[in-house]
């Protein structure tokens, strides 16, 4: 209506917003491991978040980090990508990262995770620079305490540790 328009005759108090939308999935169900399950549900949720105007988007998910000499460790495996014109931001971050983690290994116990970002560019353009998840911090070893176990401190295992943000 008239009412809601300024002296510029544009509507008053209304815009645009865009967003940046965060999700995560863990795979509790080691039923589902084996068939893609994981990749459709993510294929979804950055569907649902790019709604919101993502222009680039990414996941971050774990695996063992191949020392077959440790009981734990694991590697990050980062999947980038930015929209295009005329492509599907959902089904490019769920390609990049079905195409990343093809080799990944996975212990039987261990429980797919996955952690991802939509962007919206507001201050650059989208960028593989810009896009998330950041990795914080570089792979390195670190003591590991079992929390159930009642080892002193110096039987902390080592173990291959990142962070990413998301």
């Amino acid at each position: 209506s008239d009412n809601n328009k300024g002296e510029d005759g544009h509507s008053a108090g209304r815009s645009t917003i865009f967003f940046c939308g965060n999700f995560g999935l863990i795979m509790l169900n080691l039923a589902w491991k084996g068939e893609n399950r994981a990749l459709e549900v993510l294929e979804r949720m950055v569907r649902i978040t790019m709604m919101r105007g993502a222009q680039s988007g990414g996941v971050v998910t774990y695996a063992d980090d191949g020392d077959p000499t440790k009981t734990i460790g694991l590697r990050g495996i980062r999947s980038r990508v930015c929209n295009g014109k005329r492509t599907d931001l959902s089904k490019l971050v769920r390609n990049a990262t079905q195409a990343n983690e093809y080799n990944a290994k996975r212990s039987n116990q261990q429980v797919p995770i996955y952690s991802g970002h939509t962007r919206f560019a507001t201050s650059s353009i989208a960028s593989l620079p810009g896009t998330h998840p950041h990795q914080w911090t570089p792979a390195r070893m670190l003591p590991v305490y079992d929390k159930g176990s009642r080892k002193v401190p110096a039987a902390a295992t080592p173990a291959n540790m990142e962070i990413f943000i998301c």
